[in-house]
């Protein structure tokens, strides 16, 4: 049994007065062996007798008797989820963010839209659902990954910066990342349809959907057609449902040559 419980002590003016007092309160609860009260650090470090069935509540209690403000200050660890939907890294990235930092337990949160991913550091007794329930809430996808210590960053900072528009596959080849409206009437039932079969097509690594976007981010060998591919690609289950690539040069090629065909057939 871990026999230290740290407290964070808010309201603390001075060590000599303020720290003494909340020292003299610590030391008197039953069980307790030994309080410090730290004024720099705002916090305070109880060990507790081997025989005795620590109560940490009553630690809170006795500090807030003697008016200041409690909490018991638990560890942190590094937790990493996959985020599926984001497009950019400025709108979704910063909304992402958001929401994880909004988890009560949350002490910091890094996200990169390149990698599809956040990294973020969390009290121990935070649950990792709850993490996962808030990206679901502003429009994304969430799944823990795994957990690591609180010293070994997970995200490659130096890669999220310098790749906007590819990514890394396990064997070091770059794929490219093509942007893909979604036209017609999207559920969610109907976007994982979607990806399905978008995902099952050859050249085509992984699709990112984003029901609220109606956007999808394709990740695809650089030889992958993707505009043809929205063109060719027939969906099955999905009526009223037309993909279109972003910025699609080919579509306005098709414009300029039906305008001279019809250009020709007035001059005949």
């Amino acid at each position: 049994m871990d026999l230290t419980t740290r407290l964070e002590i808010e309201g603390m003016m001075c060590q000599a007065s303020c720290g003494a007092t909340v020292e003299s309160a610590l030391n008197d609860v039953i069980g307790v062996e030994s309080a410090e009260a730290s004024y720099a650090r705002s916090e305070a470090i109880v060990k507790w007798r081997s025989d005795t069935l620590k109560n940490e509540n009553l630690l809170v209690d006795a500090v807030e008797a003697v008016g200041f403000g409690a909490s018991i200050k638990f560890g942190t660890r590094i937790l990493k989820l996959s985020i599926q939907g984001m497009m950019c890294q400025a709108s979704c990235g910063t909304t992402v963010r958001s929401a994880l930092l909004g988890v009560k337990g949350c002490r910091s949160a890094q996200v990169s839209y390149p990698l599809g991913c956040a990294e973020v550091e969390i009290d121990e007794n935070v649950n990792e659902n709850d993490l996962v329930q808030a990206v679901e809430a502003v429009g994304f996808d969430a799944a823990v990954l795994y957990t690591n210590d609180k010293n070994i960053s997970l995200l490659d900072t130096t890669q999220a910066a310098t790749t906007p528009i590819a990514t890394m596959t396990t064997k070091n080849e770059m794929l490219a990342k093509s942007e893909v409206a979604v036209r017609g009437t999207l559920t969610r039932q109907v976007a994982q349809s979607i990806k399905t079969q978008v995902e099952a097509c050859r050249g085509v690594r992984r699709c990112d959907m984003s029901l609220g976007a109606a956007r999808m981010i394709l990740s695809h060998e650089p030889s992958c057609n993707v505009a043809t591919l929205c063109r060719t690609l027939q969906l099955r289950g999905c009526e009223n449902i037309s993909l279109q690539m972003i910025d699609d040069d080919d579509d306005d090629d098709d414009d300029i040559e039906e305008d001279i065909e019809d250009d020709e057939d007035e001059d005949d």
